[in-house]
């Protein structure tokens, strides 16, 4: 059982996480985009303190050669930046969601990959799996192309087509455990 969990807990993952996410950018998309630049922010500025740690840390003639003091303070810098104004990044970059559009796309991509690899080894019920990867294809267009009038509705869009693909990737996930569900039992 404990392999069972350990093999299908990724795949849960992604689900869960596209749902959430999904549900986010329904609720306040500007709010949830400012909170991952936050994030990223923090994360920017623990990692420019590591490096800066790490340049004070090192031999002199290492520390020289990596650089690690500039890319420490620039990534410092970075990081208070977001943390101090994230909403200037949402006010001044838009196109953050033709970000959410290109990740949809490259996993659109992979699901093709996976419906390809599951049809060339006859697993059988490949339909959710064709249908999860088409769809995912489509959002990523449409957000990508933008034919919206306002950003507001590409959040809602953006939000909308995450929740329909955790269905979508929830469906596939569900008709490829049942056979090992039934034969667990």
């Amino acid at each position: 059982m404990k392999a069972f969990i350990q093999k299908y807990l990724v795949h849960s993952l992604i689900i869960a996480a596209e749902l959430c996410i999904g549900i986010l950018l329904l609720i306040d998309p500007v709010g949830f985009t400012r909170g991952i630049l936050m994030a990223l922010g923090a994360l920017a500025a623990l990692l420019g303190l590591w490096s800066i740690v790490r340049y004070f840390t090192a031999k002199p003639e290492a520390a020289a050669c990596e650089q690690a003091l500039a890319c420490g303070l620039g990534m410092l810098l970075l990081g208070a930046f977001c943390l101090l104004d994230a909403q200037w990044f949402v006010d001044t970059f838009p196109a953050l969601t033709m970000v959410y559009g290109l990740l949809m796309l490259l996993a659109g991509l992979y699901k093709v990959q996976r419906a390809a690899d599951a049809l060339r080894l006859k697993m059988g019920r490949l339909l959710f799996r064709w249908i999860s990867a088409a769809v995912t294809l489509c959002f990523g267009f449409v957000i990508l192309a933008n034919p919206f009038a306002s950003s507001a509705a590409l959040w809602i869009f953006t939000g909308i087509s995450l929740i329909i693909l955790a269905v979508l990737d929830a469906l596939v996930f569900i008709t490829r455990i049942r056979p090992a569900v039934s034969a667990a039992a």
